[in-house]
């Protein structure tokens, strides 16, 4: 048996705030005690590798989220887990082999934008510059050898589905 903790708040009027970051504290796993995988794609095998126990240096992030801004142009919001990940660096997207240069990184506070020299792992930023990262990609240094994929984020199947179509008179 499953049990989902509730909290209700408004952040407009900073009302349970506080209990929810308690909660989240007190409740949801250390970020170190949770063990992330990839899988080597360029083995016969296809093995699962503990990418907390691989080298401190090696990058591995992962691209979960893509947003077309009318300034900046594609933004892509990433997390490190492992490595660091540096301003104007050359980068490969590991599920497609496609190299790019990041043209900027930068931390994302609502619609305040703070460029950064460097993400390192454990953190959340976005980078401008990537036409080929789509949500659910690895991101690894461009001189990675190996074809390191992380799972992604999992979705669970919608609960009901249905599609509208207008009436052609």
């Amino acid at each position: 048996m499953d049990t989902v903790a509730l909290f209700c708040g408004s952040a407009l009027k900073n009302k349970g705030i506080q209990p929810l970051i308690d909660g989240v504290i007190k409740y949801l796993p250390s970020p170190e005690s949770v063990k992330t995988y990839s899988t080597d794609m360029s083995t016969s095998k296809k093995e699962e590798v503990d990418i907390t126990k691989k080298s401190s240096t090696d990058l591995c992030a992962l691209a979960f989220k893509v947003v077309n801004d009318k300034e900046k142009g594609l933004i892509t919001f990433f997390r490190v887990y492992s490595g660091v990940l540096k301003n104007r660096q050359r980068i490969k997207n590991s599920n497609t082999g496609e190299s790019e240069r990041i043209q900027s990184l930068m931390r994302m506070r609502a619609d305040e934008m703070q460029i950064l020299d460097q993400i390192k792992a454990g953190d959340i930023g976005a980078l401008v510059g990537c036409k080929n990262i789509r949500s659910g990609d690895t991101i690894v240094d461009e001189l990675n050898p190996t074809k390191s994929v992380l799972s992604g984020v999992n979705m669970p199947p919608p609960v009901f589905f249905c599609s509208i179509e207008a009436r052609i008179s």
